[in-house]
C-alpha cells in the first residue's frame, strides 16, 4: 500500500519494525517508528461562539506538537477572510495544561485557498493524553460570525 502522506490515520503508529539491510556488518534500520503524523484534526470548526472546542486525538495517549495547519477559512460557507478570529490551542480545556498554539489571529486566513503552516508553540514536551478525555482544546478569544476553518494538529506519537 502507498503511504498517503501524514495526515491520514487508519492504525496505531507506534510500533517498530526492522528493515535488514543485505550488506555485511549493516545495522538493521527502524521502520514504521512514531513518524511525523495528524495526531488531531477538526474540520469546519465553527468560529462564531467564544470558548472551548474539544478534538479527539487520533489514536496517541502521549505525543510532541510540532505544526499546526489552519485551511479554508468560509464565512456562511463561502471563501471568505476569517483572519480577525484568535484562537489558542491546549491539552486542557479552559486554557489549562500544554499551549500546543499560542493565543493569536488567524492572519492570512483569507479564503479557502490559503493554508497557514505554523509552529507549534511547544516542541520539546511531550503531552499526555487521559484516557478518560482523550481530546485537546481549541480556545476562541475573539470570533467571526458564521466563520469556520479547517485545523490539523501534527506531532510525533509517543505511544
Amino acid at each position: 500500500m502507498a503511504n498517503p502522506g501524514p495526515s491520514s490515520v487508519t492504525t496505531v503508529n507506534s510500533g517498530i519494525a526492522l528493515q535488514p539491510f543485505n550488506l555485511p556488518n549493516s545495522a538493521a534500520f527502524p521502520m514504521t517508528t512514531n513518524a511525523l503524523r495528524c495526531i488531531a484534526e477538526s474540520r469546519a470548526t465553527p468560529l462564531s461562539a467564544l470558548g472551548d472546542i474539544a478534538i479527539p486525538v487520533n489514536n496517541s495517549s502521549s505525543f510532541v506538537p510540532t505544526t499546526i495547519v489552519v485551511s479554508n477559512g468560509l464565512v456562511n460557507g463561502v471563501s471568505a477572510s476569517v483572519a480577525a478570529a484568535t484562537l489558542s490551542i491546549n491539552s486542557g480545556a479552559g486554557v489549562t495544561g500544554t499551549s500546543i498554539r499560542a493565543s493569536s489571529a488567524l492572519t492570512g486566513q483569507t479564503s479557502t485557498t490559503v493554508a497557514t503552516v505554523s509552529a507549534a508553540t511547544t516542541t520539546a514536551v511531550a503531552i499526555p493524553i487521559s484516557t478518560a478525555s482523550p481530546s485537546i482544546y481549541i480556545n476562541l478569544t475573539v470570533a467571526v460570525a458564521g466563520g469556520t476553518v479547517d485545523i490539523f494538529v501534527y506531532g510525533y506519537d509517543l505511544s
